[in-house]
Parts: structure tokens; C-alpha cells; sequence
């Protein structure tokens, strides 16, 4: 048995546990199209800034925003890991006591 079902099927009945699994496991898909997206909106907005590179007189400039894109890009990867390890978590299989 999954360890997600094992817990809640402690505390509600096995049709409303099942709707909470799958409400746990698209909550988790939305956190991760939401991740997704800020990682494809900070990508546009580089090839937008590095598009008007060439008017730029501040590089300085250029290279902070360069940074916080970067950073933002690599803060939403690290956010899609982790929310992939608690999705395999909560999928692992385990043993329950049956009463």
C-alpha cells in the first residue's frame, strides 16, 4: 500500500481517500506547471533583455538582470526536484498493520 493512502485512509473513509490522493498529486502537478512557467517567463524575458543588448549603455545593468533570471530559473528547477522526491515519497509502497 502507498504510504500517502496508508495515512489518510487512517482518517477517512476509502472513496473520500481516494479523492484526496488524487487532489495531493494534482496540487502537486499544478506546483510544478507553476514552476514551469516562471522558469519559461524568466527565459523570455533573457532573450528579450539580450536582444536589446547591443543599445545598452549600463553592461552592469545587463549582467544583474542576467543573474536574476539565472537565479530564478535555477530556484524553479530546484523547486520541480523537490516536488518530484515528495511525490516519490508519498508514492512509496509500504506495509499496514491491518486491524
Amino acid at each position: 500500500m502507498k504510504r500517502i493512502v496508508a495515512a489518510i485512509q487512517k482518517k477517512t473513509e476509502t472513496a473520500k481517500a481516494e479523492r484526496k490522493v488524487k487532489r495531493v498529486f494534482r496540487s502537486i502537478d499544478i506546483a510544478k506547471d507553476n514552476a514551469q512557467d516562471r522558469i519559461d517567463e524568466a527565459e523570455a524575458k533573457m532573450a528579450a533583455l539580450t536582444s536589446k543588448l547591443y543599445t545598452m549603455e549600463n553592461l552592469s545593468d545587463y549582467l544583474t538582470s542576467l543573474s536574476v533570471y539565472l537565479d530564478t530559473i535555477e530556484c524553479q528547477k530546484e523547486t520541480i526536484k523537490r516536488l518530484d522526491a515528495i511525490k516519490a515519497y508519498l508514492e512509496e509502497d509500504i506495509e499496514v498493520e491491518e486491524k
